[in-house]
């Protein structure tokens, strides 16, 4: 991460943000998340994962600079 990241980007917050979704979701509740290219979407994703979210693309838009893109997050099914 460059000191430009580090302006705007706290060091646990897409941490801090998968480990409370679950608590501010009804059991059967969906998240909807725009991730940028320019962003750290793969963190978010992988970090979304290893709390147990089954995440999904649904939407996205080319902006020629960066894509936009709109994932579906759930809690995953235990069986």
């Amino acid at each position: 991460m460059d000191r430009l990241d580090q302006a705007w980007r706290g060091t646990d917050v897409i941490e801090r943000f998968a480990s409370g979704l679950n608590g501010a979701l009804r059991p059967t509740g969906e998240a909807l998340i725009v991730l940028s290219t320019d962003g750290e979407w793969r963190a978010m994703l992988a970090s979304l994962d290893a709390r147990g979210f089954a995440t999904r693309p649904v939407a996205s838009r080319d902006f020629g600079n960066e894509v936009l893109t709109v994932y579906s997050g759930r809690p995953a099914l235990t069986l």
